[in-house]
């Protein structure tokens, strides 16, 4: 349980939780910047040191020579949220000093941010419920990411499906859980008034409270996407066929007032996602395993698949390892004098 916490991490459920991941990654990248810069610059400055440390402790040369790679390799992945993190610094850190107000930051970070041409950078997630509209079910909710500063796109509800279209590059798929924990706190003061179809179902725990889950991310799995979508599509689709008053797939039902309640949240939040914009937008799936016989005989081990792994959770993982290796460097060249450097 507690792996499982740290690879998928529950979205921000406000703009300040937002703001605070946000800050962490642009600092887990800046690390990993500043890491892999210092191990490559020891092991190409102590060259000599390294090769007469391999061979007088049985060592393989190449080893150095391979930990050089991977740091060139994790250094030119992650570069781009380097130079994000540095530009945070300076719009959030260094001009906020220098005595410049909010409102010329955030028009600032915009005017900084690159168009997205039409239809460039359009995301889909899916979610369990369908979300629809009172009196307007089969129309989709278009939610604007705007504020005074700009505009960086328009996010589209429409039954399960949440769409990204975008009008600047960089947005990432952490806006959809957070959208989703939006919609959560919209309808969790009064659930019955939004609830419908299947309803006997979804609250089967006991528990008045919906929980509302991105399950399905097609920017990560294409095809699995794809098929969740079009088989919750097809009983919606059904619905309207026969003219039912009820869906079949479980629904909520969100009024003027929670489409309202949720842009505004969305515009709370718009300086932190002008800020991600910055940040590179590397997505991956994960798999964990917990060896029942423990290694090398592990050919009996349980396992998990995530269809989302937090970027928190990986890049905070390489910067670590990063973090060890520098460390484990600094210790070779600074506590063992006993190892020649000639």
């Amino acid at each position: 349980m507690a792996m499982e916490q740290v690879v998928k991490q529950e979205g921000a459920r406000d703009a300040q939780q937002y703001r605070r991941r946000v800050k962490l990654l642009a600092a887990i990248y800046f690390a990993i910047g500043l890491l892999t810069i210092t191990s490559m610059g020891l092991i190409a400055w102590r060259i000599k040191f390294w090769t007469t440390f391999s061979q007088r402790t049985n060592v393989e040369t190449l080893t150095f020579a391979l930990v050089f790679v991977l740091f060139a390799y994790l250094l030119i992945r992650t570069f781009n949220g380097f130079v994000g993190a540095l530009r945070m610094i300076w719009y959030d850190g260094l001009r906020r000093l220098g005595g410049s107000k909010d409102e010329a930051i955030e028009q600032a970070k915009q005017k900084a941010l690159p168009d997205a041409k039409k239809g460039e950078g359009t995301r889909r997630a899916y979610t369990d419920w369908q979300i629809l509209m009172v009196d307007k079910p089969y129309e989709p909710i278009h939610i604007p990411l705007e504020d005074e500063a700009g505009k960086l796109g328009v996010l589209d509800i429409n039954g399960v499906r949440l769409r990204l279209r975008p009008t600047k590059r960089g947005l990432s798929n952490s806006v959809f859980e957070y959208i989703a924990n939006q919609i959560e706190n919209a309808i969790n003061d009064c659930p019955e008034d939004h609830v419908g179809g299947n309803e006997e179902i979804a609250n089967s725990d006991g528990d008045s409270k919906i929980d509302i889950t991105v399950v399905e991310w097609q920017e990560i799995d294409d095809d699995e996407a794809l098929e969740y979508y079009y088989q919750a599509e097809a009983f919606r689709r059904l619905a309207r066929k026969l003219e039912s008053e009820d869906q079949f797939w479980p629904s909520i039902w969100l009024h003027e007032r929670d489409v309202q309640f949720i842009s505004d949240r969305m515009r709370e939040v718009m300086p932190s996602l002008r800020d991600e914009c910055f940040l590179p937008d590397l997505e991956y799936s994960a798999e964990y395993k917990v060896p029942i016989i423990p290694e090398p005989l592990g050919f009996v081990a349980l396992s998990r698949n995530e269809s989302r792994a937090d970027p928190v959770a990986t890049m905070g993982c390489a910067a670590v390892i990063a973090a060890v290796l520098t460390a484990l460097m600094i210790y070779l060249l600074i506590i063992l004098p006993w190892v020649p450097g000639k």
